[in-house]
């Protein structure tokens, strides 16, 4: 399948780094379609003001302090695991306040069959809440993005079945009994939210631990809990994503991709991004054109 760039206009200014999966439109069923999911790290002076927008839209702060308003005029700070949502023609304020990083996911589908989805997960135009269970729905968020990676025909409904389970666990999640986050989740997020940020300099999941200060045992044992997999496919992973969208979206070249992406050998580059995506850096550029 080959992926799309967002519409123009579509992304708000303001951003300073970001992972994105949109569909090509022809793709689009009448029923749910995923219009664009995404990943974003915002400047600290991020903000927007929107009087209305074309489709659903659920958002989940992954990072940073936020205050957002909805229609209802009301104003909400939100930390990590808040979520709002807001729909088409509706209004809607975002913006970063406090310490940063200022880090959030977002979903957007359109389609007929969207209210019975809104219906069926207990959500509602202009909700604003938080959850504890962030941690799950980040994954799914994850294996949603990563779709952009992907190719052939089950990979449409994959990322629709993907974007209902998110607006579903998120309907889920809200109306479970409230639960206090635990130290070793606590950690979790510290830990990941170091990779996320430093992944293009690390030298290896040790350096990460001693800046988490835990040890690289501890360390592992909570990207198996938490996020399930190993910390080292977790880094992996996000190297290979942000050299897949460089590869698309930049004329640099195989060995600066993979000096910029934290990959000191430009051959084992080659051999690791081969072997995830079943063709070599050059051969998925040209496919990608």
């Amino acid at each position: 399948m080959n992926f799309e760039k967002p519409p123009e206009g579509f992304l708000a200014s303001r951003i300073q780094k970001g992972r994105y999966v949109f569909p090509p439109r022809k793709s689009r069923s009448p029923e749910v379609t995923l219009i664009g999911a995404g990943w974003e790290e915002c400047l600290p002076d991020f903000r927007i003001d929107r009087t209305s927008f074309r489709y659903w839209a659920l958002e989940m702060i992954d990072s940073g302090e936020w205050l957002v308003r909805t229609q209802t005029g009301i104003s909400h700070r939100l930390k990590s695991g808040g979520v709002f949502l807001y729909g088409p023609d509706s209004q809607c304020a975002v913006q970063a306040i406090g310490n940063g990083p200022h880090r959030k996911y977002f979903l957007d589908i359109h389609g007929k069959g969207c209210a019975d989805l809104l219906r069926d997960a207990g959500l509602n135009e202009g909700i604003v809440f938080s959850i504890a269970g962030q941690v799950s729905i980040s994954a799914l968020f994850e294996q949603l993005i990563a779709c952009s990676n992907l190719t052939g025909r089950c990979t449409e409904p994959l990322m629709v079945l993907l974007a209902r389970c998110i607006y579903l666990r998120v309907g889920a999640e809200r109306m479970a009994p409230a639960r206090s986050v635990s130290p070793s989740s606590s950690a979790f997020e510290r830990c990941r939210s170091y990779l996320e940020t430093h992944y293009t300099t690390l030298d290896g999941i040790a350096e990460a631990a001693r800046a988490c200060h835990v040890s690289p045992e501890h360390f592992s044992r909570l990207f198996n809990k938490f996020a399930g997999t190993s910390a080292e496919r977790f880094l992996k992973k996000l190297r290979l994503n942000q050299a897949s969208r460089l590869l698309q979206q930049s004329s640099s070249s195989i060995k600066e991709i993979a000096l910029q992406t934290g990959f000191k050998d430009p051959y084992h580059f080659s051999k690791v991004f081969k072997v995830a995506h079943g063709v070599s850096p050059l051969r998925f550029r040209l496919q990608s054109v």
